[in-house]
């Protein structure tokens, strides 16, 4: 009975591990998507507003792609504090008939130092419902990004929803 419980504790211990720890975060950035109101001008002419499809039940930002752009420039934030801390984009995600992947992309720049990506470890492929994704990044003391960039990556053809946009800050 005993080495059956260990069994069971050790199984449990190795299975959390093989996901990230949920720990409280400030928003710094939301959008819950109700127009095109705030969308990057180098976007606002290849995305749409759904009123249809929506996680929120509030519409959503749709595109439907041919494979030929494959990084969609969303929001841009300037001047938010962010040194020493865990960045945590999140976006709701579907998709339909897509032949490649889709995922959210954060870029943070930083002056001096150029700008880096962040993706969520599983893209989407083909026909999804809803899904929650995540990119984080990790910025040291006294290291602050000017801007932080959130996109939409689609690579391959068919049709990709985003909802729910947040940009969270959680303590290093």
């Amino acid at each position: 009975m005993r080495l059956r419980f260990l069994a069971a504790l050790t199984a449990l211990v190795a299975a959390s591990a093989c996901y990230e720890p949920i720990v409280p975060a400030e928003r710094v950035w939301a959008n819950a998507v109700t127009s095109l109101a705030g969308l990057h001008p180098h976007t606002a002419d290849v995305m749409r507003f759904d009123t249809e499809t929506s996680f929120d039940r509030n519409g959503s930002l749709v595109v439907t792609t041919t494979g030929e752009n494959p990084s969609f420039l969303l929001y841009e934030i300037k001047g938010a504090e962010l040194a020493n801390s865990v960045m945590h984009y999140q976006a709701r995600l579907k998709t339909k008939d897509l032949t490649g992947t889709a995922s959210i992309e954060m870029r943070m720049r930083f002056p001096d130092k150029g700008t880096f990506p962040a993706f969520p470890k599983t893209p989407l492929e083909g026909t999804r419902d809803w899904v929650l994704q995540q990119a984080s990044f990790w910025t040291d003391p006294g290291e602050s990004p000017d801007r932080v960039y959130l996109m939409l990556k689609v690579e391959g053809t068919g049709t990709v929803w985003i909802d729910d946009l947040k940009l969270l800050r959680s303590p290093r």
